[in-house]
C-alpha cells in the first residue's frame, strides 16, 4: 500500500512542476523518512521551479489532477540525499497517461534529470516511488460470518454478478486453490518480477501468489463454496500482480496495473492497498479508469490507532473508499476513518482462501493444518465485499457510471435511508440483497432514471453550435529572418565551453541541444545576446537553435455553456489555434489545433474561454559540432 498523506496545499503548474517522487510501494503502510540536506545550487528551488496554481476540481483533466498530486522539488532533494532516489515519470502519450521510472544516485543526477525532463513536452509530472502495503493482519479463529452481515447468504449465486470482470490489483491470485480453480480466475498480468526500468511490461499471467494476500481478497469475492463461499462466485477475476512475495511493489507498477485492467475489460478494480502519500502516477491512472466507466474501490487503511491519516487511492476523487466492521456490525478500531470512507463492510476475522503452499510464511499460515484457508483482519478484507456487491449492480445495469453506482450503494447501505452515518462507517454496511433484482426500490429508481437519461441523451438531436465569437484579426505574417543563419557562429569549443555569436530579433531564444540517438534534446534555453559564453555538463554532439518569438493574437473572452463553438480564422500556414480556459487569474491551454479557415471546437467543461492564434516562429539551426 502506499502511505497516505493530506493533499498538498499548493498545485504546481504544468511546465514548472513536472516532477513527482515515486517511492517503492511496500504492502505495508510506511512513510518516507529522509534526512535534511543543504540546498544545492544546481537543483531549482521550489519557488523558481514550481509556480502556484489554482486548486483543481472534479472538472479537471487527468493531466491537471496528476500535477496536483506530485511532490515538491524540496522533497526530491531530501530523498536523494540518502544516495538513492527512484523517480516515476508520467507522460501524455496521445492523450493517455504513460508511466516509466528512473533511478538516481546523487543531487547532480537529480538536477540533470529534472532539466532534461523539463525539456520533454510529453512529461506531465514526476513523483517518487512510494511505499505501499496491504491492509491485512493475520489472526485465527471465529467463523465465516461476513455473508449474513451483508445480507449475501441467501442471494442467487448463479446470477449475482454473473460474468462481471473484477480486477484484483494485489499480490497475484493462486488459481490452484480448490475454491478458485473452477474457471473464475482469468489470465491477468504480472508486473512484480521485473526490473524497475521495465515499466508496464508483463512478466506473467498474475495467477501465482507467493504472498497470499491477493488470493485471500479474490476468495472473499469469488470462492466457489468447496471450503468457503465468496459473495459472488459467478464473477470473473482478473489477477493483476504488482506486489512480490513480501508484499512490496512500487507505485509505477500499481498505475500500470490500473491502466492494464481498464484496457482489458475490467468493470471493477479492487485495490486492497494504499499509502498515506498521494501518488501522481496512481492518481492519473485512477482518473483514466473512472473516465472509462470503471468502478474503482479501495481499502480505507488500518492506521486509525496511530496517525489516522487519509490513505490513497481510497482518498482520490471518484474512488469508493471502504471501512471495516466487526461481527456485531460496529466499527473496527483499526479502520482508518474520515470523509474518504463511503461505505463499510466486514473486515475482522474474515475467513477466505490462501495460497498454499506458496505463502506459508507471509499472509497465510499453517496454524490449523490447512494452509488453503486463513483468517485475516483489515480494510483489505472489507473492500472486496464491496467489489462483489457492486458486481451485483453491474450485472443488471452494465452501463451505469461509477458515480451512479456509488449513489446506489449510499441509498441501500446501513439503514437504507440514504443518510451518511459518520466518518467511521460512511453510509453504513453494504446490503447485497437490496441490490438484487426485486430488492430496494430506491436503488432501482436510481438505476432506471440513470438508464433513461442515458438513452435520452443518445437519441437527442445534436445541439446547435454556440454562436461564433467575433472573428479574430488575422495575425501578422510569419517574420522571415534570413540574416540569422549568416550571423550565427560558434567558436572556442574547449573544456565543454564555447561562445555563440548571433544577430537575432528582440525576444529570440538561443537553445542548446545535445544529440541523443536520432533526437535532439534541449539542455538549456537562454535569451539571445550578441555574444554568449555557454558551458555544458556532458561531452557529445551539440547544435545551437535560434528561435525568434512567435506572433500571438488573442480573441476577446467569451462564455461557453453548451460546450461547443465555431471559430472562423485567417492565419499563416503552420499556425495553431490554442483554446484556453480561465482559472482564477490564469489562462490554462486545454486544446491545441492546427489552424483552418473555420473549425468547430468542443470543450469538456463550461466556463470562460478565449482563443489564441499562434503563428509559427522561424527556427534556424547551427551545424552540429563536437564537445569533449
Amino acid at each position: 500500500m502506499i502511505t497516505n498523506e493530506s493533499h498538498a496545499a499548493q498545485v504546481r503548474s504544468w511546465r514548472s512542476s513536472l516532477f513527482f517522487l515515486l517511492t517503492t510501494i511496500s504492502l505495508v503502510f510506511s512513510g518516507l523518512v529522509a534526512a535534511p540536506v543543504q540546498a544545492v545550487d544546481s537543483i531549482p528551488t521550489q519557488e523558481s521551479w514550481q509556480a502556484t496554481a489554482d486548486p483543481v476540481s472534479a472538472d479537471n483533466s487527468w493531466q491537471e489532477l496528476a500535477k496536483y498530486a506530485e511532490a515538491p522539488i524540496a522533497e526530491l532533494t531530501l530523498a536523494v540525499a540518502d544516495g538513492f532516489l527512484e523517480l516515476s515519470i508520467v507522460r501524455d502519450v496521445n492523450g493517455e497517461p504513460s508511466f516509466s521510472s528512473m533511478q538516481l544516485d546523487s543531487k547532480e543526477d537529480l538536477s540533470s534529470a529534472l532539466r532534461e525532463l523539463a525539456a520533454d513536452p510529453t512529461v506531465v509530472a514526476v513523483d517518487q516511488v512510494r511505499q505501499v502495503k496491504t491492509f491485512a493482519d493475520p489472526t485465527y479463529g471465529a467463523q465465516q460470518w461476513s455473508l449474513p452481515a451483508i445480507n449475501a447468504k441467501l442471494i442467487d449465486i448463479s446470477t449475482a454478478g454473473k460474468d462481471v470482470k473484477i480486477a484484483v490489483i494485489d499480490s497475484g491470485v493462486n488459481s490452484t486453490n480448490p475454491d478458485l480453480s473452477g474457471g473464475q480466475v482469468l489470465d491477468g498480468v504480472d508486473y512484480s518480477d521485473l526490473p524497475s526500468d521495465a515499466s508496464c511490461t508483463s512478466a506473467g499471467s498474475g495467477r501465482k501468489d507467493p504472498n497470499g494476500h491477493g488470493t485471500h481478497v479474490a476468495g472473499i469475492i469469488a470462492a466457489s463454496g468447496i471450503g468457503i463461499r465468496g459473495v459472488t462466485p459467478a464473477v470473473k477475476i482478473l489477477p493483476v500482480r504488482v506486489l512480490d512475495e513480501f508484499g512490496s511493489g512500487d507505485s509505477t507498477d500499481v498505475a500500470c496495473g490500473i491502466m492494464w485492467a481498464t484496457d482489458n475489460g475490467a468493470q471493477i478494480i479492487n485495490m486492497s492497498l494504499g499509502s498515506e502519500v498521494q501518488n501522481a502516477s496512481i492518481t492519473a491512472a485512477v482518473i483514466y479508469a473512472i473516465e472509462n466507466n470503471v468502478v474503482v474501490i479501495a481499502a480505507a487503511g488500518n492506521n486509525a490507532l496511530t496517525t489516522n491519516n487519509p490513505n490513497y487511492p481510497a482518498s482520490d476523487d471518484g474512488v469508493i473508499g471502504v471501512g471495516a466492521t466487526k461481527s456485531d456490525g460496529t466499527w473496527a478500531s483499526f479502520s482508518t476513518f474520515g470523509p474518504a470512507v463511503d461505505v463499510s463492510a466486514p473486515g475482522y476475522q474474515i475467513l477466505s482462501t490462501c495460497s498454499a503452499p506458496e505463502a506459508l510464511k507471509t499472509a497465510c499460515t499453517d496454524s490449523d493444518g490447512d494452509s488453503n484457508y486463513e483468517f485475516l483482519n483489515g480494510t483489505s478484507m472489507a473492500a472486496p465485499h464491496v467489489s462483489a456487491v457492486v458486481a451485483i449492480i453491474l450485472a443488471q445495469y452494465p452501463l451505469l457510471t461509477p458515480a451512479k453506482v456509488l449513489e446506489m450503494l449510499q441509498a441501500t447501505s446501513g439503514l437504507g435511508n440514504g443518510i451518511r452515518i459518520d466518518d467511521k462507517l460512511g453510509f453504513g454496511v453494504v446490503n447485497a440483497t437490496a441490490l438484487m433484482p426485486g430488492g430496494s426500490t430506491r436503488a432501482q429508481d436510481i438505476a432506471i432514471a440513470a438508464e433513461a437519461a442515458r438513452l435520452a441523451a443518445e437519441q437527442a438531436p445534436a445541439p446547435a453550435p454556440a454562436p461564433a465569437p467575433a472573428p479574430a484579426p488575422a495575425p501578422a505574417p510569419v517574420v522571415a529572418m534570413p540574416t540569422i543563419g549568416e550571423s550565427l557562429k560558434i567558436s572556442s569549443v574547449k573544456k565543454r565551453q564555447f561562445k555563440v555569436a548571433v544577430t537575432a530579433p528582440k525576444g529570440s531564444e538561443t537553445w542548446v541541444q545535445r544529440k541523443s540517438g536520432k533526437k535532439w534534446i534541449t539542455v538549456n534555453k537562454i535569451k539571445s545576446k550578441t555574444s554568449t559564453a555557454i558551458k555544458v555538463s556532458t561531452s557529445g554532439t551539440y547544435r545551437i537553435r535560434i528561435v525568434p518569438p512567435a506572433e500571438k493574437v488573442n480573441f476577446k473572452t467569451f462564455s461557453v455553456k453548451k460546450r461547443q463553438l465555431e471559430v472562423p480564422v485567417t492565419a499563416p500556414k503552420g499556425s495553431e489555434i490554442w483554446v484556453q480556459r480561465q482559472s482564477g487569474k490564469k489562462w490554462i491551454t486545454v486544446k491545441k489545433i492546427k489552424s483552418k479557415t473555420s473549425i468547430i471546437i468542443k470543450v469538456s467543461g463550461s466556463g470562460t474561454y478565449r482563443i489564441q492564434i499562434v503563428a509559427p516562429a522561424a527556427k534556424v539551426n547551427s551545424e552540429a559540432f563536437k564537445v569533449k
